[in-house]
Order: C-alpha cells, then sequence, then structure tokens
C-alpha cells in the first residue's frame, strides 16, 4: 500500500504498520512505529503503558478503542443513504446504525437505535426533514442532527435550524464536508 511513513526508533523487536483513512476514496496514510514488547503482548494495555512511559503517548484504535460515533442517515433516496453508508464507514470512528426512508420512519428509527448524530434530508414524503427534526430535538435534544438537501439556501437553512439542526449542507459537498461536519458538531455539542 503506498503511503508516507513515519518511524520511531526504540530498542524493539518488531515494527508496527499503522493506516489511518483520511479519506476513503483518497491515499491511506501509513505510519510506522516500532513496538517494545514481542508480539503476543502487542496490543495490551501494559504495552500502551511501555510505550508512554517511553515518551511516545500512542492514540490508536489499535492500543486504545475509542467509542465510535453513531449515525442515523434519513433520506428518501435509497442510492444517497447507500452513498453515505458508503462514505462513512471508511472511517474506523463512525458506526452507521440505521437508516429511515422519510420523516415519519426516522422517528421510529431514532427510538431504535439512539444515535448519537443524524443526517436528515430535507424534503421527504410523509413527513420533511424540518418537522422530523424539531420532533426529535423536542425528544432528544442531546442528539446532533445535520440537515442534508439538493438546494441549502437560506430559507432552508434557517428553517433547519430553527427546528434544531446544527447545520445544514448540499448533497453534493456532503462526500467531502459530512465527515468533519460530523466532527465539529460532536466537538462544540453543548
Amino acid at each position: 500500500m503506498t503511503g508516507h511513513g513515519t518511524e520511531r526508533s526504540l530498542s524493539t523487536t518488531q515494527t508496527m504498520r499503522l493506516y489511518r483513512p483520511v479519506r476513503p476514496s483518497a491515499e491511506r496514510t501509513e505510519h510506522v512505529m516500532q513496538i517494545a514488547e514481542p508480539s503476543n503482548h502487542a496490543h495490551s494495555s501494559e504495552s500502551a503503558t511501555s510505550l508512554s512511559h517511553q515518551g511516545l503517548h500512542v492514540q490508536d484504535s489499535v492500543l486504545h478503542e475509542q467509542p465510535r460515533i453513531r449515525v442515523l442517515l434519513v433520506d428518501d433516496h435509497a442510492m444517497v443513504r447507500q452513498g453515505l453508508r458508503s462514505v462513512l464507514e471508511g472511517y474506523p470512528d463512525i458506526e452507521v446504525v440505521g437508516e429511515a426512508h422519510d420523516g415519519k420512519a426516522s422517528l421510529v428509527s431514532v427510538e431504535q437505535v439512539r444515535p448519537s448524530v443524524i443526517v436528515m434530508d430535507l424534503n421527504m414524503p410523509r413527513m420533511n426533514g424540518i418537522d422530523a427534526t424539531a420532533i426529535i430535538k423536542s425528544r432528544y435534544p442531546e442528539t446532533i442532527i445535520l440537515g442534508l438537501s439538493v438546494n441549502a439556501g437560506e430559507e432552508n437553512q434557517a428553517a433547519m435550524i430553527r427546528a434544531g439542526a446544527s447545520a445544514l449542507l448540499t448533497k453534493e459537498a456532503a462526500v467531502d464536508q459530512l465527515y468533519n461536519m460530523i466532527h465539529e458538531a460532536v466537538a462544540t455539542r453543548p
């Protein structure tokens, strides 16, 4: 696999390669570090402590399991949901926990899967994203909702924000910006 490598030199017997995607479609960055203990202890908390005592602060899911951000996708177009799922599942810290095809179905899904983030389409049959967002935020105020629309103009943006969404993003920009928007919203959650 191609990538840019960095190596840390320790008195050790083993090399471990860690790959972190910048974006699923982007070139992966390769990080190489030396592990201070034999392979049968490389993933133990003892090894992480040993590395930390040697001046290395290892923050990787291989040694420290971080909780994943639970995401629910709500859009009336299956292809959009599948595309977003495909993009988000390329990141190790995101877990897509469900999908809903309209606002009414999203109300049921939220109850069942309890996501931390919802990616909500604006224009859907049966119940639109604005109404669904308002209901969900009244029931689950801690849930982050990011709106998604073909038309993210000022009027739609204002309506989604009033309903409780953190932001409104165009579907066109979603592939490039959604992951970062999720992290920004989680980091700034009250």
